[in-house]
């Protein structure tokens, strides 16, 4: 028996948490090398980790020789997903008897699609009296105009639901594309016409790091930030998946909205390179390459599929990877699709990855 106290002693001891906060993937496969396996357990109960424990990091953890006694804790562990759940319920405690309005339009900015919305909302109608609302101001769609600082056309996207993910009968959907599930766009918004072509990102940001060079080239060689920074600088900002997905779909219930060598360049006829924007026929709302040519970053993090419908969704809360969407000029038919979904790292930057605007 008392050859069981030093093992018990350690497995006790302190383990601090490491400075970055809770911990990642990588951090938990370099512990294994020299952590016994109790003290792994005590830091992840304690520290937390930042992804979520789904099937593939659990297999990477397990190849890395991972005991099940610590996937065991991996798996209780509370992930960014939760973390924001909290975090959202501590705000809701926080407020939930204010007599302030201001506080519970904050909520709900932050916080849109949140569980305590309509609780929220009825909070707000008590303490404010509703004004008539403005008549509506309503825009065709298709809808064209000129933004000053890029100097590109953008197109009006007209509210509107649809069924985001897998279309009905393909049968070339990855997994990352189910559930299908229902969306409403509650807002209409203006959507660059084309993705951001050289020329626009020269005039607004005075650089131009693309392989391929051409003034009506789309740009490319870009990652995230400097995605969503140009988009910022237009006045605008990236799109979200459901955003793009249900633009380039524009009504159409198909894998694709048109004949694929009529409105994509891919690998079957792009000869390896990009083309100039706006070349291949648009879509039912005058949109041009929102398939093939160059993958187009989003704004939201890369998440799972939920199967409720949804209303603006804006993707995961937080994770590692940004989805991007639409194919590329070196991409197989089947990745040429309106629900293919990629997910990068948002610090990428690749000749195949380029961007387009919501223009506010």
């Amino acid at each position: 028996m008392l050859l069981l106290l030093p093992a018990l002693t350690e497995a006790q001891q302190s383990v601090p948490c490491p400075q970055s906060g809770p911990l990642s993937e990588a951090q938990l496969t370099d512990l294994m090398k020299a952590v016994p396996a109790p003290r792994i357990r005590q830091l992840v109960a304690s520290c937390g980790i930042d992804f979520e424990p789904t099937l593939e990091p659990m297999e990477h953890l397990r190849s890395a020789g991972a005991p099940e006694t610590v996937l065991d804790a991996v798996r209780v562990a509370i992930g960014p997903v939760e973390r924001a759940r909290q975090a959202e319920q501590a705000s809701w405690q926080s407020i939930k008897d204010s007599r302030d309005p201001g506080l519970f339009e904050q909520f709900l900015r932050e916080y849109p699609a949140s569980q305590y919305a309509g609780a929220v909302r009825q909070k707000l109608a008590a303490l404010k009296p509703a004004a008539p609302p403005p008549p509506p101001v309503v825009t065709a769609a298709g809808t064209k105009k000129v933004n000053p600082k890029d100097g590109l056309t953008y197109v009006w996207v007209p509210p509107g639901t649809f069924m985001m993910g897998c279309s009905p009968a393909d049968n070339e959907c990855l997994d990352n594309e189910k559930p299908a599930h229902g969306v409403t766009i509650i807002k209409g918004f203006w959507l660059g016409r084309t993705p951001v072509t050289q020329q626009a990102y020269q005039r607004v940001t005075g650089q131009n790091p693309s392989h391929f060079n051409g003034a009506s080239l789309p740009i490319e060689t870009v990652n995230w930030d400097e995605a969503k920074a140009y988009c910022v600088a237009i006045g605008g900002r990236l799109p979200t998946e459901a955003e793009w997905e249900y633009a380039a779909r524009a009504g159409s219930t198909g894998a694709r909205y048109g004949n694929l060598d009529e409105i994509a360049w891919y690998s079957g006829n792009s000869g390896s390179q990009t083309h100039e924007v706006g070349r291949k026929s648009s879509n039912a709302f005058g949109l041009f390459d929102m398939l093939g040519n160059v993958w187009q970053w989003t704004a939201d993090w890369y998440g799972d599929y939920q199967p409720s419908a949804h209303s603006e969704p804006s993707g995961a809360a937080s994770g590692q990877y940004r989805a991007l969407r639409g194919g590329t000029w070196s991409s197989v038919p089947r990745l040429v699709r309106v629900s293919i979904r990629l997910r990068r790292g948002p610090g990428l930057r690749d000749n195949l990855i380029g961007l387009r605007c919501v223009g506010e």
